[in-house]
């Protein structure tokens, strides 16, 4: 087996745990979604069963809606920093292993 072989292959499998954790990092935007979504239909069920307080239970609507909304642009955020640190600084290597000990690892 080709020594290169083997650091293109570490370097890859690297690279695709990488995106696949960048992919499950979005999950929680589906979470918010769906939180936005109880949120109101909760007003909408509670102004049909009790209409003289859509003032209090719009406020605690627009409550729930700004801490769903929190979660998932904080998930956006948890998403994206490593890839804007990623285009900010290009010379660092993608692996977080310096070259020479990553040869060294596989030389064994």
């Amino acid at each position: 087996m080709d020594f290169n072989f083997k650091v293109e292959y570490v370097n890859s499998i690297l690279q695709l745990g990488k995106s696949c954790g960048a992919g499950l990092a979005t999950i929680g935007l589906t979470g918010a979604g769906v939180g936005v979504g109880v949120v109101f239909g909760s007003l909408i069920f509670g102004l049909s069963r009790n209409p003289g307080v859509e003032e209090k239970l719009f406020k605690y609507a627009m409550l729930g809606f700004a801490l769903t909304e929190a979660v998932g642009l904080l998930a956006l955020m948890l998403r994206t920093t490593p890839w804007l640190l990623r285009l900010a600084n290009r010379s660092v290597p993608i692996s977080r292993f310096p070259q020479q000990k990553l040869e060294s690892y596989l030389a064994t």
